[in-house]
């Protein structure tokens, strides 16, 4: 029979896990600094809008170009900030999990 509670307890580790999550943590690191970079730039980039969600509440008619926003350079711009932004969530949950699988 195996000697699972033995296993569990051990504190060997295989040797793919010691050589592989230093350099993940390295590259979501350089992941994270990459793209933190890249929203700071984008969000600079981005126009003001002055209205903001105020049409929402006083209730203003769409435009043709409110409902075709996503088509302009400033819908791209908001897009990719979003993604960026979810990739740093991800990145950053990935980050701290591998410290906690392997504290090496």
């Amino acid at each position: 029979m195996l000697n699972l509670y033995g296993l569990l307890l051990s504190n060997t580790v295989a040797p793919w896990i010691s050589t592989l999550f230093p350099i993940l943590r390295i590259a979501f690191v350089i992941i994270l600094i990459l793209c933190s970079l890249s929203i700071i730039v984008l969000v600079l980039i981005q126009d003001e809008t002055a209205m903001g969600g105020t049409n929402a509440i006083s209730g203003a008619s769409e435009s043709f170009y409110s409902q075709n926003k996503s088509n302009t350079r400033e819908g791209r711009l908001k897009r990719l900030t979003i993604i960026l932004a979810s990739t740093i969530l991800v990145i950053t949950i990935l980050y701290f999990l591998s410290f906690i699988i392997y504290a090496g």
